[in-house]
């Protein structure tokens, strides 16, 4: 089945993206927990509402470390469904189509969710400041 081999290459690829795009969203999570600390040690109102809100945030950023991590966790799991011979056993092919499918939907959404924390984060420090 040599016709297969492209489709374990760009399995592989998809996957080498995934791992890239978590390793920018965890590294933009840990700014945007820094920019959390810079602004409350900048801050000359000690505002209750302020600080509960940046509290939010910052629970909201640590929610997000879990889900990179499990993410990546995941990812190193369905790796092994990868290997050299997996298209050549067809329930093994369907099942790595299967969590590939998922897989690429849970990056889909949690990469529009992070987009829309980022956002909702940098509005409120812009309109707060």
């Amino acid at each position: 089945m040599p016709k297969e081999v492209p489709i374990l290459s760009q399995f592989r690829h998809e996957r080498d993206t995934w791992k890239r795009l978590l390793m920018f969203a965890e590294e933009e999570n840990n700014i945007l927990k820094n920019r959390i600390a810079e602004v409350v040690i900048s801050m000359s109102n000690n505002s209750k509402a302020l600080l509960e809100k940046l509290d939010e945030f910052q629970n909201a950023f640590i929610m997000e470390d879990r889900i990179i991590m499990s993410l990546k966790n995941e990812i190193n799991e369905k790796n092994r469904l990868l290997n050299n011979d997996f298209y050549k056993n067809d329930s093994l092919f369907i099942e790595a189509k299967k969590q590939q499918k998922i897989m690429r939907t849970r990056i889909e959404e949690t990469e529009a969710a992070f987009n829309k924390l980022k956002i909702n984060f940098n509005a409120f420090l812009g309109e707060t400041l």
